[in-house]
């Protein structure tokens, strides 16, 4: 255990995958900080983004955890989780894992839920800080564009959701950045 909770910023340094999707829910269950990062940027670019937001645990793709373990003392990452996406392919389903005991606190709506880092296309990028109320405010805009979507009975028709992703040309809003329900039958309880 890394003993993530209410407030620690967890750097998610993936591409889109069902693991990664996993790992940002985790991290808002926990009441932590997801913080997303492109996974193609240069060391210049995602260094300055840790030392930006000081996240003390990363969950990366391991193509690039050299260039993140090459980071200086610093920067303070403490804990480094590689993961080989191509190991989870196909994806079959869900793994097993326990709940997470009643002792461990829902976020509150008030509390950061991202920190999204913006392009930079008016100077260095900048974390844009994304709350529980905000991803919640813009679920529900996409209910209400949508005709039909009722939370928790959605059918599969698509993409199943959007995590907020460190894109070139995507910018820390809009419904890029609409959080999901899976299509399960109810919404994403990790």
């Amino acid at each position: 255990m890394l003993g993530v909770g209410h407030g620690d910023r967890v750097a998610l340094v993936r591409p889109n995958s069902p693991e990664h999707v996993i790992a940002f829910y985790a991290v808002l269950r926990l009441g932590a900080i997801a913080v997303e990062h492109n996974p193609l940027y240069t060391e210049r670019e995602l260094r300055h983004q840790f030392e930006d937001h000081g996240a003390t645990v990363a969950i990366l793709w391991d193509k690039v955890a050299l260039t993140l373990l090459d980071f200086p003392a610093d920067v303070g990452v403490a804990n480094v989780i590689s993961v080989d996406i191509t190991r989870g392919m196909p994806w079959s389903g869900l793994p097993k894992s326990r709940p997470l005991g009643r002792t461990v606190a829902k976020p509150a709506l008030a509390d950061i839920a991202v920190l999204q880092h913006t392009s930079g296309t008016t100077g260095s990028p900048k974390g844009a800080i994304l709350t529980h109320f905000n991803l919640r405010a813009n679920a529900s805009q996409g209910q209400a564009w949508v005709q039909g979507i009722v939370l928790g009975r959605e059918e599969h028709r698509g993409p199943a959701c959007t995590v907020p992703k460190g894109r070139p040309g995507v910018g820390a809003r809009g419904n890029a950045h609409r959080p999901c329900h899976l299509p399960s039958g109810g919404p994403a309880n990790l």
